[in-house]
């Protein structure tokens, strides 16, 4: 869904793939490793920050992160997505583009991204723009950051027809 958001995003001339993620998300300016990242690398999953995903070590930066979406009940609010990136994302492990580095935090910045380019909340541009052409017979729901941010690395929750219509695009109703 956040591809095809990026997707439409770019076709409509508001978000440029080849233009730096700083563009979009003001804030990864202030961090040098960031110098040099597009969106097109945030898409394709190569922007050289130094980042590690150990879903098996409780000490991990990925525990770090599910506690700042709060996957889990905790005490508080956690901090949000786009905090714990500009908290723990902030080192150079390569070139942006030269190699693929899975990094589910990445993801989040999309939306965010094509938020800021429309002006528009990144949760109504899913439903205006994407699923409400779907025919869908049911909501969809996205887990949210305590900012209001949708968490898209994995988090959309739909009804199995519903995602059968989503995955089977020949099959689209009309809505």
């Amino acid at each position: 869904l956040t591809s095809m958001l990026v997707g439409i995003a770019v076709d409509e001339g508001r978000v440029d793939v080849a233009a730096p993620i700083s563009e979009y998300v003001e804030e990864l300016g202030a961090i040098a490793a960031w110098d040099g990242v597009t969106v097109q690398h945030v898409l394709d999953m190569a922007a050289g920050i130094d980042t590690e995903e150990h879903y098996e070590l409780p000490d991990s930066m990925y525990w770090r992160y599910a506690s700042a979406v709060e996957y889990y009940e905790q005490d508080g609010p956690g901090e949000g997505a786009l905090s714990f990136v500009l908290r723990e994302l902030t080192g150079r492990a390569d070139e942006p583009g030269t190699r693929f580095n899975y990094a589910s935090y990445l993801t989040n910045l999309l939306p965010i991204a094509v938020q800021r380019a429309y002006g528009v909340p990144a949760l109504d541009l899913y439903e205006q723009r994407i699923y409400q052409h779907l025919g869908a017979e049911q909501p969809a729901l996205l887990n949210l950051d305590s900012t209001g941010l949708p968490i898209v690395e994995g988090q959309a929750n739909l009804t199995l027809r519903d995602f059968v219509v989503l995955l089977e695009p020949g099959d689209v109703r009309q809505s």
